[in-house]
Parts: C-alpha cells; structure tokens; sequence
C-alpha cells in the first residue's frame, strides 16, 4: 500500500516530476493518473501563476484516463501560455483529426 502524498504547498512544481511519472511510467500497471491529476489539481489551486509544465502533466494524465477532449484543451492553455501561437493555430487545426484517431 502506498502513502499519501502531501503536496508541499510553499513549492508546487516540486510535485511536477512525480505527478509526469505517474502518467508516463513505461510499466502500465505502475500508472496512477487518477493520483497525478489530484496532485497537479492541488498545486493548481495554491500556485498563483501556474506554469504550462502543471496544465501539460495535467493534459497528459486526462489522456491516460482516456478523456482526450479535456486533454486537448488544456493543452490549448500550454500553447497560450507559452506564446506559441503558431503551434496553436496548427493544433486548432488537427484537433478534429486527433478526436477521431482516439
């Protein structure tokens, strides 16, 4: 059994890394979206300005759960919080394409 694990508030993107493991582990049965999406979801609400590294963990761990429509518009916030304009465009332009492949 695993213990909790408490978000260190004064220091949110310390829990970045661990959440992307979550989500991203080469061993399927080691994955924990549910736990990652609860992690970022708690530095959300305590980070003043979340960084597009929280909104891209929290996209990638929607995905794993299956729930791609949520994933792609937060990585909407990524691209607009990074600036990247043109890869927004080009990401506007294939989201009809991606919901289909999924």
């Amino acid at each position: 059994m695993s213990k909790p694990i408490k978000p260190n508030i004064k220091k949110p993107f310390t829990l970045y890394p661990l959440a992307w493991h979550l989500v991203a582990l080469n061993a399927p049965e080691l994955r924990d979206a549910s736990r990652a999406i609860s992690l970022i979801e708690s530095t959300l609400s305590t980070d003043e300005e979340p960084s597009s590294k929280a909104f891209s963990v929290l996209a990638a761990a929607y995905a794993e759960q299956g729930d791609f429509e949520r994933s792609m518009d937060l990585q909407q916030k990524v691209l607009v919080k990074r600036g990247d304009y043109a890869e927004q465009a080009l990401a506007q332009g294939m989201a009809p394409r991606r919901s289909r492949l999924y």
